[in-house]
């Protein structure tokens, strides 16, 4: 029996190979980085070859130009300083699949069928990997702070608790998408239940943040109930009451928890280390950083101090590629404003805002958006871009259709 490539097959093992990438199973047995290369190498080949296929003359121009910029931005950095060949291939595959989902990969999860798709290889990965843990004897439940009483966290086997809450709120967008706005399927219905679940029992609270947030951000086509000249009014006090929840957020909630606070202090410490180290502000440490006897945790702590944690995404994008970086990914954020704006069918609308949204957030309290070890980001940057082609596709058919009824 023949079995092809399509991408409807892609979509499936490219994913779920990435996803299982993370399990504690492979990565301790040395197959972790073979795995997520073999993932990202049929995932990165499919998108490019749908985007190469699908995309006429101009958008293809325009888009190579977008992705080449963002490239360089990211990525000339480390690649003046002196870091071996290995190194520099390894950060620049980093770079290169961040900005290749980001910008060429409109044609690839572009229908609610292929995002209900892609969300259950994260799910049948992660299911994979917590069989695969506990026939090897890996940690499926580990501990935790004791929040709510409780003082365990599932993580499925996978690497780390929060990459499993991200995963399976990965899984959680994707069913939810399909099930609202496309085919109600029984079978999803208790998935989005026992998904809701696993996040809980992750005892993650930077996975409940994020579902929270989710959450919210999906209620975000009530906007759609209100009049057009009485919107940007709402949308102004929508914004200043976000403001203020956001400072009180941070005043009683974030300032005051140990663990966050590490966060802000690793970005506050390295800023302040390097605050007159030009170069290295704006073009990255990669070479102070990688490569060394002590792991790349260890390295940053040892430089900008030991009561600050790297988990913020801002930090982990100054470290590799400096000012350049931001500057790259607020060009990526400001593109993914720019469709959200421009598109008019509003289920994409509010699927592209609520991933976009839980996205910026998750760079408060993870590094997801600019790492590929953990598919969350990934599989983010595909879905709004998916949404944006999905909603292009209907409004061209609705001005057809319009055109048919005219005549």
């Amino acid at each position: 029996m023949k079995v092809y490539l399509n991408k409807n097959n892609a979509v499936f093992l490219s994913i779920f190979v990435v996803t299982l990438s993370e399990s504690l199973f492979i990565i301790n047995r040395g197959l972790g980085g073979f795995f997520e290369y073999i993932g990202y190498g049929i995932l990165l080949l499919s998108v490019l070859a749908e985007f190469c296929k699908k995309t006429n003359h101009k958008e293809f121009r325009r888009k190579v130009i977008v992705f080449i910029l963002l490239s360089l931005l990211m990525s000339c950095g480390f690649l003046i300083q002196d870091l071996t060949i290995r190194r520099k291939f390894v950060l620049s595959f980093t770079v290169f699949a961040i900005c290749i989902v980001s910008t060429l990969s409109e044609k690839y999860l572009n229908s609610f069928r292929l995002i209900r798709r892609a969300s259950y290889a994260i799910l049948y990965a992660v299911l994979a990997a917590t069989i695969l843990g506990t026939v090897g004897g890996e940690k499926i439940i580990g501990d935790s702070e004791g929040l709510f009483g409780f003082t365990f966290a599932f993580c499925g086997g996978i690497k780390f608790k929060n990459y499993f809450a991200a995963d399976m709120l990965a899984v959680f967008m994707g069913i939810y998408f399909s099930y609202r706005y496309g085919e109600k399927r029984k079978i999803d219905k208790y998935l989005l239940y026992l998904s809701s679940f696993l996040i809980i029992i992750s005892n993650s609270r930077g996975g409940w943040i994020l579902f929270i947030t989710f959450l919210i951000a999906t209620r975000y086509s009530i906007i759609r109930k209100i009049k057009k000249g009485q919107r940007k009014l709402l949308i102004i006090v929508a914004g200043v009451i976000g403001i203020g929840i956001f400072i009180y957020f941070f005043r009683n909630i974030a300032y005051k928890s140990g663990t966050y606070m590490y966060r802000v202090r690793g970005l506050a410490n390295y800023i302040q280390y390097y605050r007159n180290d030009i170069f290295h502000l704006f073009f990255g440490n990669a070479e102070t950083v990688y490569d060394k006897t002590n792991t790349y945790v260890m390295t940053v702590r040892s430089i900008v101090g030991w009561d600050g944690s790297l988990e913020m995404a801002v930090l982990n994008i100054l470290i590799k590629s400096g000012i350049l970086g931001v500057i790259a990914y607020i060009i990526i954020y400001l593109r993914i404003g720019k469709n959200i704006i421009t598109t008019n069918d509003w289920a994409c609308k509010t699927g592209m805002v609520a991933v976009t949204v839980t996205m910026l957030i998750s760079s408060l309290v993870e590094a997801y958006i600019q790492s590929v070890h953990c598919i969350f980001a990934i599989y983010g940057y595909m879905v709004i871009s998916g949404l944006y082609d999905l909603s292009k596709r209907n409004e061209y058919q609705r001005i057809n259709v319009d055109l048919i009824y005219n005549e």
